[in-house]
């Protein structure tokens, strides 16, 4: 009975190890190959009882933990599917976004009404991180800011100031930016603004509408300096 127990211990022990290198291999997955990446490999192999290496494989640092690797590699939530962007491209991002906004709160300033609202923010990832996207083009960024400031201002005038107000102004300004196929993600955040904030109508044109068209123009002026082609031409 009692080598029973201590086999058992021993298994579990063993089973033990197996899933943290495993664990700590997966977690060395998706870092940058860094010394974080090195220290988290080494410590697998400290803990497999493999020798060290420097050469950071899956094939071949840990087969202990090969089998949990593919155990939870389907679970892709930490892939980054997104591709490289060059030097350049990262840089006129960011000078893009800052110009844009910085431009449409120079304008508030000597503007009697505000140009300036907090989706815009994300409205900039899209136009210059990605302006070939379809969701980053013109239509897509006045028009999606519009229906759904429109569907959050007529909830928000109809409904209470209540969680499932809001959250239904939500769904329904994604389900009419996809049927008017305008879809712009950072529209999504326009119902809350609007249920958070409890504009009057003129919200609609200021800043919604104007500040969405100065975004566009100062996108596509910025794209045109840099040499990017936005917006894309009609196939």
């Amino acid at each position: 009975m009692a080598g029973t127990i201590i086999d058992r211990q021993h298994f579990i022990l063993l089973r033990l190890e197996h899933d943290v290198s495993g664990l700590l291999l997966f977690l060395s997955s998706f870092l940058a190959p860094s010394m974080i990446r090195i220290i988290l490999s080494q410590w697998a192999n400290h803990i497999s009882g493999q020798p060290n290496r420097l050469d950071v494989t899956f094939q071949n640092i840990v087969p202990i933990g090969k089998e949990l690797y593919e155990r939870y590699k389907m679970f892709s939530f930490m892939t980054r599917h997104q591709p490289s962007q060059s030097f350049r491209s990262v840089i006129l991002a960011g000078i893009g976004g800052l110009l844009a906004i910085a431009i449409i709160g120079a304008l508030t300033i000597y503007s009697p009404s505000p140009l300036l609202m907090a989706p815009f923010g994300a409205s900039c990832v899209l136009l210059f991180s990605l302006p070939a996207s379809l969701l980053s083009q013109p239509a897509n960024v006045i028009g999606g800011h519009l229906v759904a400031s429109s569907i959050g201002l007529a909830l928000r005038f109809m409904l209470p100031d209540v969680w499932w107000a809001a959250a239904l102004a939500v769904g329904l300004a994604i389900a009419f930016m996809a049927i008017f196929r305008l879809t712009h993600p950072p529209a999504g955040a326009d119902p809350l603004v609007i249920f958070a904030a409890d504009p009057a109508l003129d919200y609609l044109f200021f800043p919604v509408l104007s500040g969405s068209c100065v975004l566009v123009l100062v996108a596509s002026v910025f794209h045109r300096a840099s040499g990017v082609t936005y917006p894309i031409r009609k196939a």
